[in-house]
């Protein structure tokens, strides 16, 4: 054998590892390809659920007043799409038990109180889908549909809360992702009735008006 000719030995071996992993990409090749997009998917899941847990989607900032009637401001938004300022000033008129109201009564153990409001907004301002609860002493809140029966052969009414039922204003159409008007215009000032049920005993210290988050309305409920 020539002496300047390598060896087998002196040649440089591949290290088995190496071939072993070579081995692993290449049978792992499609896998790892289809997981790719899998990982993207699952990062924007989680970036969705930390914009769920921190952007201001729950009611964190009241508007107080101790008495009956205040100027409620807020921005709102709807799938970033559709913005709006909206304006109002909210009147607590009357809070009074009732033996029954819109069909329904109070359920056994239970008190029903009818709330009259009146509200003032622009004929353009979006008043429509609002939520009204009552306080009692220790801050619980309750609102319509607990604590009431319906009253026999009684056909409840259809609420809009927060805006008369034969001309509400603007609505969002959320087929469309637009603003649509009624038919008829909102007048400038105009009153709804909403009725809640309490348990014997709590009596109602505050009405909470509220549409999106973060702002809600606490009021009053007068003498």
């Amino acid at each position: 054998m020539d002496a300047d000719a390598p060896s087998v030995a002196d040649e440089p071996a591949t290290p088995r590892h190496a071939t072993a992993d070579r081995r692993w990409w290449d049978r792992n090749k499609l896998w790892l390809l289809l997981l790719a997009p899998l990982l993207a998917l699952a990062l924007a899941a989680s970036g969705f659920r930390f914009a769920r847990l921190y952007l201001p989607w729950n009611y964190t900032r009241p508007q107080v007043t101790a008495g009956t009637t205040l100027t409620f401001n807020q921005d709102w938004a709807y799938q970033a799409k559709l913005k709006g300022h909206r304006q109002a000033t909210l009147t607590v008129v009357s809070v009074r038990t009732a033996e029954s109201e819109d069909g329904r009564k109070a359920a056994p153990g239970a008190i029903l109180y009818r709330i009259e409001l009146e509200f003032s907004a622009a004929p353009d301002v979006l008043m429509e889908g609002c939520k009204v609860f009552l306080l009692g002493p220790d801050g619980t809140m309750y609102g319509r549909g607990s604590g009431t029966v319906d009253l026999p052969g009684a056909m409840p009414g259809f609420s809009l809360s927060c805006v008369p039922r034969d001309a509400p204003g603007p609505s969002i159409d959320a087929v469309h992702d637009v603003i649509k008007t009624s038919e008829r215009e909102r007048p400038a000032t105009w009153r709804v009735v909403e009725s809640i049920a309490l348990p014997e005993g709590v009596k109602p210290t505050q009405v909470r008006v509220q549409w999106d988050p973060p702002d809600y309305a606490l009021l009053g409920v007068g003498t």
